[in-house]
């Protein structure tokens, strides 16, 4: 069983994508390719299951089109939407002791609606609920480090998308 200490978030599944089962992931080809990642972890139910990934190919920048294997059409890909998604901290580049909120630390943030938003020049991990601070010159943002508001990371570029809820990137 894998465990919570051993993933990463990475934001959730999309959509699906045509009609032989793939999906769209925020996870950057590149990112994918670089890793040699074999699978991705997906929340079901509570519970992490590795899906092994059986191709994938670029979107955009940010997203992949990734097709996992066993999921041949559409109806099961449309099960995965919206499944919060993980990745094993061993493929990205850093064991468990070695993670930590502060890799986020200099990534450009960007919101889908907002756009630009700054750089994130800090991580408050003191309490349950993790908050980056996001500056843009002398405007300063908290926002909240939720797999449910990251669109996408590509650790590669240095840009963590956000989606946030309307009104949030204003504060």
């Amino acid at each position: 069983m894998i465990g919570r200490d051993e993933v990463t978030a990475c934001g959730s599944i999309l959509r699906s994508h045509g009609v032989d089962g793939e999906v769209v992931v925020p996870v950057s080809a590149d990112f994918l390719e670089s890793t040699g990642m074999p699978h991705l972890v997906i929340d079901m139910d509570g519970i992490l299951v590795p899906y092994f990934i059986e191709s994938f190919r670029p979107k955009s920048q940010s997203l992949s089109l990734v097709k996992f294997e066993d999921i041949d059409s559409l109806e099961q890909a449309d099960v995965l939407r919206g499944r919060k998604l993980w990745m094993m901290k061993k493929y990205i580049g850093c064991d468990e002791d070695e993670f930590s909120a502060e890799m986020f630390i200099g990534l450009r943030a960007e919101d889908l609606h907002a756009g630009y938003l700054g750089v994130v020049d800090a991580v408050d991990d003191s309490t349950a609920n993790i908050l980056f601070r996001v500056r843009d010159g002398e405007r300063e943002r908290i926002l909240p480090a939720s797999a449910q508001l990251i669109e996408s990371v590509d650790m590669k570029k240095g840009v963590i998308v956000f989606d946030l809820p309307e009104g949030l990137a204003d504060m």
